[in-house]
């Protein structure tokens, strides 16, 4: 499972190196899946439930979102095939876990970044390390979904690249960071 601690640390990560999905929805037993496609929601859930939120970026809300998104957006016998049965959820194997196709694996981030608001974590996060709530919402809000996908598929499926070694994003980032922080945040964020 992606944690939060992990693609908000990449990301500022990258802030510092260099010196955004929308909300959740409920879903749950409402959600039109059939009972394969329900029990294997649960059991994805119940996991990220049990698992704690607070190093997630997951709330309950979010959590059912992408639950039921998997459960809906993949068919029972791929996510069996995958390796993600009831069975093998209960007995610890998570969706970030399986040998997941690029195909498969950008569905997945887009189930996820549907359900999670990724810029206002970032901005929670970059607030807490010293950011202005001012400097911290023009960085996230600068961050396109592609990238935010890009981040989030690399944080699900374990793929450490250095999203600076692409030309595009590196100025992006760069053009962000001239443009939002200020020379005090700037120098905090290189002394962290």
């Amino acid at each position: 499972m992606i944690r939060r601690g992990l693609v908000v640390a990449a990301l500022f990560a990258l802030v510092a190196t260099a010196c955004g999905g929308g909300g959740g929805g409920e879903g749950g037993n409402g959600s039109g899946l059939d009972s394969d496609q329900q029990a294997i929601s649960d059991a994805i859930f119940n996991q990220i439930m049990a698992g704690g939120t607070d190093d997630t970026p997951f709330g309950q809300p979010e959590a059912r979102c992408f639950s039921d998104g998997i459960a809906g957006g993949f068919t029972a016998a791929e996510l069996i095939e995958l390796g993600l049965s009831v069975e093998n959820i209960e007995a610890g194997t998570e969706p970030g876990d399986v040998p997941l196709s690029d195909g498969q694996a950008d569905r997945m981030t887009k189930l996820m970044t549907d359900c999670v608001d990724f810029r206002s974590l970032f901005v929670e996060e970059f607030t807490a390390g010293g950011v202005s709530d001012e400097s911290a919402g023009c960085l996230a809000d600068g961050f396109d979904d592609e990238f935010i996908q890009a981040l989030a598929k690399a944080q699900l499926t374990g793929d450490n690249t250095d999203p600076l070694q692409n030309p595009e994003q590196a100025e992006t980032i760069f053009g962000l960071i001239t443009d939002c922080l200020t020379f005090e945040e700037l120098s905090n964020l290189g002394n962290g």
